[in-house]
Parts: C-alpha cells; sequence; structure tokens
C-alpha cells in the first residue's frame, strides 16, 4: 500500500509499537491524513504561433511593419543597446506574424512559465487515455448524471446540492461552446435530453480519440525518421515503467514531487560538490602547437540565410517557445535586423535578456529509474542555436585545419557501428585477425565541476 504513489501522498508518518513484550514481535502504525495530492511544479509551454494563411508570402506580410519600428530597431543595433533593439525587434514581428496568419499575437512577453499542478490521471477510469477534449466531456456527463440523483421529481425547491451542480455546469462552458447558454434556464424535465447528449458526446469523443491515437501511431511507424526507434521497440520490447524507490524513515509526497526532488537533490550534489582544488592548466598545454585562430568577420546575412534554411523545422522549442519552423518564415529583410542584433551582441557579448536563459530538461533513460538514470538536456532559444551554427562552421572549418577532426563530414555513431560491423565481415571471411578497443566514458560531461568551466 505505501508503494502506491496515490497512498503513499497521504502518509503522514509511521511508529513501532513493542507493547507486546515479544522482541520478534511489534505493531507497525501509518498515519494517513485525508488531503488533497501535494501540488508539483508542471512547464507549460507557450501557445504556438498559428499556420500561415493561404497564398500569402512572407515579403507580403512584412509591408505591414511600419517602417520607423524597423528603422528604430536597426538604429538601437548599432548603438549597442541591445535589450531595446530587441524589444523594438520583437514588435516588429508582432505585426509580421498578425499579417501573416491573421491572428493578434503578443510576442514581447510571450515565454513558457512552471505552474504548480496537481498530478492527474492519464487514464480515465474506463480505460480510455485522457484528452482536454474528452475529460471535459466526462465530467459534463458525471455532473449531468449526479444533478439528476440530487434533483429528484416533486422537489418543490431545487436542493443546494443541485444548485452547486448547475452552477458548475455553466462555470465550465465556454462562449464559443455548443453547450453554452443550455444550463441557464434548466428546469427538470429538460435533464434527462441533456443527460443522453452528453453521453452520446462522451461516446463519440471516445471514439475520435481512439481512432486519433491509431492514426498517428500508424503514421509515426511508417515515418522513414522513427525506423530506428521501431526496430528498438521491437526488438527491446516497451521499457518498464519503474516506481520511485519507497521512503521508509520519512516518507514525503509521492508521485512527480517525490521524483523531482530527488533528482534535483542528486543533480545538484554532483554539479556543485564541495570545494577542492583543481589544477586545470595542464588541460590547456594540448592547444599550444595548434595554429593561431583566423580573425572573426562580422556575420553576413547570407550565412544566416543558409543556415536557417539547413536547419531541422522539428527541433524543439526553447523557453520562449520559438522554433526553426517560425524563423523561415521570416523575409530577408527581417533576417538583416536579426543579424543586427547579433553583430550587437558580439561586439558586446551581451545577449539579450529574455532569451539569455537555458531550461533544463531531465529525460529518463529508462533504465534503474534511479535519479542518476537520468540525462540533463539543456533547451536554449532557438535564436542562440541559429547564431551557434553560425559561428560553428568557422570553428569546426578551423578544427580541421589543426588536425582535431578528420576532413569532411564526421560520421555518426550509427556510421562508425556499420563500418566496424563491414571490417569485422570481410575479416571473418578471409581468416584475418580483427582488434580493437572501443570506449565510451560514463558520464563523462555530467561530470564537469561548474567552478572549472567559470574559472577559465
Amino acid at each position: 500500500m505505501i508503494a502506491n504513489p496515490g497512498a503513499r501522498a497521504m502518509v503522514s508518518g509511521k511508529s513501532l509499537d513493542w507493547a507486546t513484550g515479544m522482541p520478534t514481535h511489534a505493531a507497525q502504525f501509518v498515519h494517513l491524513t485525508d488531503q488533497p495530492a501535494v501540488s508539483c511544479p508542471m512547464w507549460m509551454p507557450p501557445k504556438a504561433i498559428p499556420p500561415t494563411l493561404a497564398l500569402l508570402t512572407p515579403e507580403d506580410a512584412w509591408r505591414c511593419v511600419p517602417a520607423h519600428l524597423s528603422r528604430r530597431a536597426h538604429e538601437a543595433a548599432v548603438r549597442d543597446d541591445i535589450d531595446d533593439a530587441w524589444r523594438l525587434f520583437m514588435g516588429c514581428l508582432e505585426f509580421h506574424f498578425t499579417a501573416l496568419t491573421g491572428v493578434p499575437i503578443n510576442l514581447t512577453n510571450r515565454r513558457g512559465m512552471v505552474e504548480q499542478r496537481k498530478p492527474s490521471a492519464a487514464v480515465l477510469p474506463g480505460g480510455d487515455a485522457a484528452t482536454a477534449r474528452l475529460c471535459k466531456a466526462v465530467r459534463r456527463f458525471r455532473r449531468l448524471r449526479e444533478l439528476v440523483k440530487a434533483w429528484p421529481l416533486g422537489v418543490g425547491r431545487r436542493p443546494h446540492r443541485a444548485d452547486c451542480l448547475v452552477q458548475a455546469l455553466s462555470r465550465a462552458e465556454a462562449p464559443s461552446s455548443d453547450w453554452a447558454g443550455k444550463f441557464d434556464d434548466l428546469s427538470i424535465e429538460k435533464l434527462p435530453a441533456l443527460l443522453a447528449q452528453a453521453q452520446a458526446e462522451c461516446t463519440e469523443v471516445a471514439v475520435t480519440a481512439r481512432q486519433s491515437r491509431r492514426d498517428r501511431w500508424h503514421g509515426w511507424c511508417n515515418d522513414p525518421k522513427q525506423v530506428s526507434k521501431v526496430f528498438r521497440y521491437v526488438r527491446d520490447g516497451p521499457a518498464p515503467c519503474r516506481s520511485p524507490e519507497v521512503q521508509v524513515l520519512n516518507p514525503g509526497p509521492a508521485g512527480p514531487q517525490q521524483v523531482l526532488h530527488e533528482v534535483d537533490d542528486w543533480w545538484w550534489k554532483l554539479w556543485q560538490p564541495s570545494t577542492q582544488a583543481l589544477c586545470t592548466d595542464r588541460w590547456f598545454e594540448t592547444f599550444d602547437g595548434f595554429p593561431a585562430f583566423p580573425e572573426v568577420e562580422p556575420l553576413a546575412v547570407q550565412t544566416l540565410a543558409s543556415v536557417l534554411r539547413a536547419a531541422p523545422s522539428a527541433k524543439a522549442a526553447g523557453r520562449d517557445g520559438w522554433t526553426y519552423a517560425d524563423l523561415k518564415r521570416l523575409p530577408r529583410t527581417a533576417l538583416v535586423l536579426l543579424c543586427d542584433i547579433f553583430q550587437s551582441t558580439e561586439r558586446t557579448g551581451k545577449w539579450p535578456e529574455p532569451i539569455a536563459h537555458s531550461f533544463v530538461a531531465m529525460l529518463p533513460k529508462g533504465g534503474t529509474g534511479a535519479p542518476d538514470d537520468y540525462r540533463p538536456v539543456v533547451l536554449l532559444s532557438v535564436f542562440y542555436r541559429l547564431w551557434a551554427r553560425c559561428r560553428g562552421r568557422e570553428f569546426q572549418a578551423y578544427l580541421r585545419s589543426a588536425g582535431v577532426v578528420p576532413p569532411g563530414k564526421s560520421k555518426s555513431a550509427e556510421s562508425l557501428a556499420f563500418d566496424l560491423a563491414l571490417r569485422i565481415a570481410v575479416a571473418q571471411s578471409g581468416d584475418a585477425a580483427v582488434s580493437g578497443l572501443a570506449l565510451d566514458w560514463s558520464k563523462c560531461y555530467d561530470h564537469l565541476l561548474l567552478s572549472s568551466w567559470t574559472g577559465s
């Protein structure tokens, strides 16, 4: 029972009683409190920018941007007022995407947020996966069903419990809902028809959600980009869902709140250990024989546009919600302004405050389920990633000229494994000996101390 997350959330303490007088027998008391589940922080990403209207090009939409606004953004970037330049640039993008999508958009303060929310079940009691539309339909049906019980025939005045249910039904409906206004002038004669309609809608929404899940699963399995994942799923089977270990001495909140606390505590102890003396000078002795880094030219809009065209559109968004797909809907004039901001950032070494943040997502590896069985993935703003891709080309060219990396495109892990398999097959067919050594540093990047990087 204590291992159940729902029951563990109600545990407030435990105690042992040795009053029996027997050294091998004791009574164990588990104290439960009847209270709601503990809320935990959840990441709420910003709303995505709507799709582009038909027969409308980015160049046509950019004409709706006031000329004085784009001119002021350029002037602010030239005088290295980076925050003001970014604010004016976002103002230009607001006019652009409002004209491009036909929907008023606020981009100046667009960012995700962390909200305290209570864990909810991912599956409804009937076995269907919970979706926003299905949960709303099921909640409406449950309230109408309880309203029929709380408002029996022959009762003159409506009971207080029925009043509460009617108020809840009215509050839950948006003005654009088909159910809006149906509970304003409610009578007991209308309840059977409304209950039947709500039940029919639940069935219809559940059937639609099941078919949608089948279609998404079929499309995902047939996507050429997911072939390796499908093969891994067929080979290994579904990953088991491991519950966190039960805290016997101090049973705290269960569920996501416990996992978040344990993971956060373990990783910060790793990243910020006790103070110790580090000698990092010998790490940089390797660079003594390298050639001098070439002079860095100002970032050109041609480089920015070519890198943006080659960037994958399906990459995850950062904290501000921007994606590569959004930036690909910008005309060349907007990229010129963005290039001015990047040049100002390189001159001053300062990034605009709205994008000078990182978002760390702890992705489970699916192994032991322990706090160290998570992979920290840092989601940076897509604007920073675009700049890093542009400058990364120059740095990769320098590493090739210094002999650090081989010329040409670096091989991926799959290509190296396939090359090794071919070498082994050829060796076996010709009775030749093959030997090698494969190294994999366990959590190499994770064990780097933050103090060593800040000091260098």
